[in-house]
């Protein structure tokens, strides 16, 4: 039931010789580093309660879990994929290098426990279905750029503990203690977080954030819903204004809330704007592009 290969010499070269089709595995699966390996899907099956892969630096194609047990990582594992049909994987505390996360837990049960790991993703984060379990509120997730498509993250809501994007990306219904964004070209459906920073334009349908901190690189941020729970720092300037604007073209307007202290805001481009909460909005040196309220804007001098 297990495959090791600890010790091989003559650097053997483990292959498909069916092409793409998938090895099924009872047991765990223990490769070498003196070995080559381009099995198109490894495939954890059966009913072994307990599994483990120990990939020794290889890079990997597809691995899959389809059993009733629990597949658990012996050192850091890089391959093009991670799919689960059923079971639950463990990434033993170690770091993933792979393009794609995939589950449908609609019909069996799934759990992913991620532990303290940092996940590094290129292509699509998609887990989703009643079944599903996850473990990921200590780990991170890095989002790294591939090619020309952006990444693209749909499913279930998630938690991580630190999300890094480098890419441009859709995110779904993410929570996070801290958001960190390098690029434009990014659409955020909801983001809950304690601190959120961003270095380019981008749009985010629902927010709420303790603290809020733009460079000066983002121009413009398009939204519907942002609730700022402390504070919100901008590096806005005379010649690097910073606008505001509803993302669905057919509501009456974008709603911003806080609900205790000031809120102040310097060189903005306020258009479709509701202030509201309790707290007190200004904007100052700023241009009032109409249907805005709850603001005291001051316009330029």
């Amino acid at each position: 039931n297990n495959m090791t290969w600890t010790g091989v010499t003559n650097n053997p070269e483990f292959t498909s010789t069916f092409g793409a089709g998938t090895l099924k595995l009872h047991g765990s699966l223990t490769l070498d580093p003196n070995m080559t390996c381009t099995v198109y899907d490894f495939q954890f099956a059966g009913s072994s309660t307990t599994s483990t892969l120990f990939s020794a630096g290889l890079s990997l194609l597809s691995i899959s879990v389809n059993s009733n047990g629990l597949v658990t990582l012996s050192d850091p594992l890089t391959c093009d994929a991670i799919v689960s049909y059923s079971g639950g994987f463990s990434s033993g505390n170690y770091d993933i290098h792979t393009t794609t996360l995939f589950a449908n837990a609609g019909f069996n049960p799934i759990s992913f426990d991620f532990g303290t790991s940092t996940i590094y993703l290129t292509e699509r984060h998609t887990l989703f279905g009643a079944l599903l379990t996850m473990n990921s509120a200590n780990a991170n997730l890095v989002i790294e750029p591939s090619g020309s498509l952006p990444f693209e993250m749909i499913g279930d809501p998630v938690q991580y503990n630190v999300i890094t994007c480098n890419a441009n990306a859709y995110l779904d219904k993410i929570t996070c203690n801290y958001f960190n964004a390098y690029n434009s070209g990014l659409t955020i459906t909801s983001l809950t977080a304690q601190v959120a920073d961003f270095r380019a334009s981008f749009m985010s349908y629902k927010m709420e954030v303790d603290t809020l901190r733009f460079t000066n690189g983002v121009h413009q941020m398009l939204f519907d819903s942002l609730q700022i729970n402390g504070t919100w720092l901008t590096q806005s300037a005379c010649d690097n204004t910073l606008s505001l604007n509803k993302a669905t073209p057919f509501y009456s307007n974008a709603v911003l809330t806080k609900t205790t202290g000031t809120l102040s805001l310097d060189y903005l481009v306020l258009s479709n704007i509701h202030a509201s909460g309790g707290a007190s909005f200004i904007a100052n040196n700023s241009s009032d592009m109409g249907n805005n309220s709850g603001w005291t804007i001051n316009a330029a001098p």
